[in-house]
């Protein structure tokens, strides 16, 4: 629940206000029935002023021979500022009932951890009390109000109490009911409380926003006691339980699962009004903490005089002296934590296709941080075939092709999980799809069945193997189908036909055979499940006479005339008879054998069959089907394929047909043009006849609607270069639109005109353009063009005329967009540029072509303020440096190392690629660094220290810039910047024993590095306690990348600088000594003792570094 729901709810907004109005009118409605005890007055000696005085001189005194800083003075001089207000505040409160006050404030005068607590008795008997106890407290940054009733009734020995409380957080709004139970007897106390939260999740801006936060439900129990003998000693014991998963009893830092804790506690209490504590808290997982108090307490109705006997306090661990003291309970409300799903994804689930297909994962991904990385966990699918592909933010799966298995359901069903993280390491919650890949669907007209033989013998024997291919609508193969076969003959004629087709190897391929004992054309249609498999059944003759090619004939002819002749010519559209004639060896005419026409047999260029057109046979062998003329060409063919081979026509020709104008297309460039005489509009037109055949060689008119009295500049259309398309160019002088229509012999040719507006030009003197004065590098720049003509009006849909006609200069700055029309001012113009390097009194100008003189406006650019990157860095093989920190890496360098920028510093502009990158160093900003550079590499960039020497100190501060150019998504320069305190350098002997390498680094104004310098914790390093790759030393910067660098060419490890009192040397970088060799790869980043001289010499590299 947010702070807005909280606020609006009528029965929690009235709780709160009760519980202040409580602490504001209790106060008051004691004071106006009177008090219950008469106080007695009280008056401070002036002695007592004049020891104070004195005792504040002593203390000042001591502090300035002491040479105390003056912050400890101003902590000392707000602490009496503060105990003197407590005590004064305490004092004034206690005329009504039992007060306790925590003053505390820190440099800035804030109260942060100070706390008050009334108790009010409202009816009080020697047998009873009725009353109320109110607190408000700032605790863990929260303003907190408690406020309850109890009712405590007293016996002889011992007393019993009751209490119920409200609890409210006035700065987040949480809230919770606590009820407790009280047992005392003179110098024991004893008491339990339960605490259940009334409100829910709530945001937690304490922890970034990140975690939702409520009161933990919980309980304590409580025992305190003190020695009869000397009652100003007490002990306490406490134990307190709290349930939830991240439940903050340590503080919000430190979350535990159902924390529990132990307090004891001691307690010294020279007289009634003061008390100091100590006490030590043991929690589950190791938490603990110590708290030392100091308390005073004034009771109502006693003397000053009184409250500090020491005699007095022994009446104060009575029943008596106790029965107004405070209920004892945890006033601080307990939270539990929960983390937000800061990273939310869904996953579109099931995801369902064909083999081959590729398909989206991801339906929704919100994430409150910049995404870093989809993690995905497709085993199954990918070793199946299928492939996982990511992009920023969305999952890809290519589906793997569809398995014919005896358990297709299970095998042909995948799932792929993914998890999104983002860059500060929130992931969310693991989801799964279910991918389901279909098994093809047969598809009868993407289907084909074929024969081997279009004519068989009818001896039973010769046979024809028939070919089914099963596919779907996308061409893919369908298997495992029971495909029946069916078939048509002539009455009395036998045939031998397999019943089903079998599926070959080849997957969604089936044969079947055939053979015939008598005479006949047979036609056979495979079948699935009772219905016709393909597009077409196959047609097989059986005959014992078989045409040749030698013999037979095929011929083309006009169905208008019929008429067959060499060089024929036949227009798209028109209908042709191809004629075949078929004969035997003998030149015998061959009937019966329409069927072996279907198919390949016959191919005829540049036509198809007219719809519904069979063949039909005719007397003396002859058959004849209607095709219709389609693709315009020279040199068609027809051909004839029978046995021994094949028969071909006489080349013919197709022309276009008659123009079709919903084919044809009509154009014009630009649509607006300036009415100046000069500037032309290119119209064009492409003419098609009904089959998108051009058309050439036409006499194309333009014909042209114009507003009365106007005249245009318009020649008729012309044909280009391009066959089949013409042109013609519109200018003119007066304003106006134009409608534009080609026409063939008298006809529109065209579906619809084109049409073209003339503009008045653009007048100098009353055109103007602006342009802000000053901008950021980076900052988008938007130059303004107001045209208007010689009477000043404004000049509307000019944007074309001006990316022509205009000339147009932006210094320092790169177009963005070219020039768009406003959609707020009537005649404005707007293009946009992007800033780039800085300067000063720099130009914009524009210069329409037919104006005298252009018009200039000055600004100047300023370098903008980068942001700093905030993404990962990569070194070595830990890959999550953050770019930003107090400390930024590295701190550390040698020559050759190399670290990474990750790509997720870029992504806010679209990647490192719509970035140019720059590195400078030293004081000197302008130049590039020259020991230090900075290259893409793919969507990162790589970082590479290339001095040989040592780099001097006032080089060592780095900065790497990385300026948005055009494209990106970001006008925003990101930097990186570091300093390399410690540059580590090889000695002029590289390696080899320690003997004089002090002396050698020293010469060079170096020195040998300390262990600390090589590995931090590395003394500590061992199996189970593995270094830490952190900022600060050598070692856990760079990790493993030392072993490739030239500090460590030959030698594994570093000597160290010598131990204090010792002979002994620090030799650094992960390693092991077994025997006589070094083991660089056992424990990394560890630091062991060897004594110089050593057999390991030969293993050690001599080093320097320079700070």
């Amino acid at each position: 629940m947010n702070e807005n729901t909280f606020r609006h709810r009528p029965l929690t907004r009235a709780v709160a206000f009760l519980c202040i109005a409580a602490q504001v009118l209790f106060p008051v409605a004691a004071t106006a029935s009177g008090p219950l005890r008469t106080a007695e007055p009280v008056t401070q000696p002036l002695a007592d002023d004049d020891a104070r005085l004195a005792g504040l001189a002593s203390q000042a005194g001591s502090m300035l021979s002491s040479g105390v800083s003056g912050n400890q003075a101003a902590d000392m001089a707000r602490g009496y500022a503060t105990g003197a207000a407590q005590a004064a505040f305490q004092e004034w409160l206690s005329q009504w009932g039992t007060a306790r006050v925590t003053l505390s404030a820190d440099e800035h005068f804030t109260l942060k951890g100070s706390a008050l607590d009334l108790l009010l008795p409202w009816y009080d008997t020697p047998e009873n009390i009725i009353f109320t106890q109110h607190s408000i407290h700032r605790t863990d940054d929260r303003n907190q109000l408690n406020t309850g009733a109890g009712w405590r009734h007293f016996m002889p020995d011992y007393m019993t109490g009751v209490n119920l409380f409200f609890d409210h957080d006035l700065t987040r709004y949480h809230s919770r009911m606590g009820l407790g139970g009280e047992y005392w007897r003179d110098y024991l106390k004893l008491g339990a409380n339960g605490y259940l939260r009334l409100t829910g999740w709530r945001d937690a801006p304490e922890l970034d926003n990140d975690y939702e936060a409520r009161p933990a439900n919980g309980w304590d129990v409580r025992a305190e006691g003190y020695l009869p003998a000397y009652p100003q000693l007490g002990a306490k014991l406490m134990y307190e339980q709290y349930y939830g998963d991240e439940v903050a009893l340590f503080g919000r830092d430190h979350r535990q699962q159902d924390p529990h804790a132990f307090t004891a506690g001691l307690s010294y209490t020279p007289v009634p009004l003061v008390s100091l504590s100590a006490e030590q808290r043991q929690g589950k997982g190791g938490e603990n903490d110590t708290r030392f108090g100091l308390n005073l307490s004034y009771t109502p109705g006693v003397s000053l005089a009184r409250q500090l006997d020491p005699d007095a306090v022994a009446y104060r661990r009575s029943l008596s002296g106790s029965r107004h003291d405070l209920v004892e309970r945890n006033n601080n409300i307990v939270l539990e934590y929960r983390k937000k799903e800061l990273v939310k994804l869904q996953l579109n689930d099931p995801v369902t296709g064909k083999g081959g297909e590729q398909k989206a994962l991801v339906a929704s991904l919100q994430s409150k941080y910049a995404l870093k990385t989809l993690q995905t966990d497709a085993a199954t699918l990918t070793a199946a075939g299928g492939v996982i592909s990511t992009t920023d933010s969305q999952v890809t799966v290519t589906l793997p092709e569809y398995r014919y298995t005896a358990t297709p359901d299970t095998d042909n069903t995948y799932r792929v999980a993914v998890t999104a993280e983002d860059v500060k390491g929130n992931r969310s919650n693991r989801e799964e799809s279910t991918v389901v890949v279909q098994a093809p669907q047969l598809s009868a007209e993407d289907s084909e069945v074929t024969s081997d033989k279009t004519t068989l013998k009818p001896d039973g024997v010769d046979k024809a193997v028939l070919t089914f291919r099963a596919q779907d609508a996308e061409g893919n193969a369908v298997s495992g189908l029971a495909v029946n076969a069916s078939f048509t003959v002539p009455d009395g004629m036998a045939i031998l036909l397999s019943d089903t087709f079998t599926e070959t190897e080849t997957k969604g391929t089936y044969t079947a055979e055939l053979k015939g004992s008598t005479p006949g054309e047979v036609s056979v249609m495979p079948l699935v499940d009772g219905k016709d498999a393909a597009k077409a059944s196959v047609t097989v003759v059986l005959s014992d006479v078989e045409p040749v090619a030698e013999h037979s004939t095929i011929a083309l002819s006009s169905a208008a005339t019929r008429a067959e002749q060499a060089g024929q010519h036949f227009r798209a559209g028109e209908q042709v008879f191809v004629t075949v004639m078929l004969k035997d060896a003998q030149q015998h005419p061959v009937s019966g054998q329409k069927a072996l026409l279907q198919g390949e047999t016959v191919s005829v260029e540049g036509m198809s069959a007219a719809d519904g057109a069979d063949w039909q046979e005719e007397d003396g062998g002859a058959y004849r089907r209607v095709y219709i003329a389609q693709g315009a060409k020279e040199g068609h063919r027809a051909t004839l394929t029978l046995t021994g081979g094949s028969k071909t026509t006489n080349p013919y020709t197709i022309e276009p047909g008659d123009v079709n104008i919903s084919n044809s297309t009509l154009s014009g460039n630009p649509e607006v043009i300036a009415a100046d005489g000069q500037e032309e509009a290119v119209i064009t037109y492409t003419a098609l006849d009904s089959y998108k055949n051009v058309i050439d060689n036409l006499e194309v008119k333009a014909s042209v609607d114009l507003p009365m009295g106007m005249t245009i500049d318009l020649p008729d259309f012309t044909e280009s270069a391009v066959k089949g398309t013409y042109t013609t160019t519109l200018k003119g002088v007066m304003e106006g639109e134009v409608s534009i229509m080609p026409q063939v012999d008298g006809q529109n040719a065209a579906r619809d005109a084109v049409k073209v507006t003339l503009k008045i030009t653009p007048d100098e003197e009353h055109s103007t353009i602006s342009l802000e004065n000053s901008y950021s590098s980076g900052d988008t720049m938007l130059l303004k063009a107001t045209l208007r003509d010689k009477n000043g009006n404004a000049l509307t849909g000019m944007a074309e005329s001006l990316k022509k006609n205009a000339e147009v200069s932006v210094e320092h700055a790169t177009l963005q967009q070219n020039w768009t029309e406003s959609s707020e001012n009537s005649g404005e113009y707007i293009a946009e540029f992007a800033a780039g390097e800085e300067g000063t009194d720099l130009k914009a100008s524009l210069k329409w072509r037919t104006w005298n003189e252009e018009k200039v406006l000055t600004y100047y650019i300023t370098p903008a303020e980068p942001a700093y990157m905030e993404g990962t860095i990569t070194a070595g093989e830990k890959n999550d440096f953050p770019a930003i920190g107090d400390e930024k890496f590295p701190t550390t360098g040698f020559e050759g190392a190399t670290f990474t920028l990750n790509s997720d510093n870029f992504s806010a502009g679209g990647g490192v690629g719509h970035y140019a990158l720059k590195v400078t160093c030293g004081s000197d900003t302008t130049k590039a660094c020259g020991w230090v550079t900075a290259t893409a590499d793919g969507s990162d960039v790589v970082v590479t220290f290339r001095s040989s020497t040592v780099v001097p100190v006032a080089d060592r501060n780095v900065k790497i810039t990385a300026t948005p150019g055009a494209g990106s998504n970001s006008t925003t320069v990101l930097t990186y910047e570091f300093v390399i305190k410690k540059w580590f350098q090889p000695d002029i002997i590289p390696e080899g024993a320690f003997h004089n390498l002090a002396t050698s680094c020293s010469e060079r104004d170096g020195q040998i590095p300390l262990h600390d310098e090589l590995s931090l914790r590395g003394l500590s390093v061992t199996k189970d306690n593995p270094a830490v790759r952190e900022v600060g030393s050598l070692w856990t910067e760079w990790g493993t990348d030392l072993q490739k660098s030239s500090l460590v060419k030959n030698a594994p490890a570093i000597w160290g600088a010598q131990i204090s009192g010792t002979e002994e040397e620090h030799l650094a970088s992960g390693l092991e000594i077994i025997g006589a060799t070094i083991h660089w790869e056992t424990y990394p980043g560890s630091i062991i003792k060897i004594k110089y001289p050593s057999s390991l010499d030969k293993q050690l590299s001599r080093v320097c570094v320079y700070r």
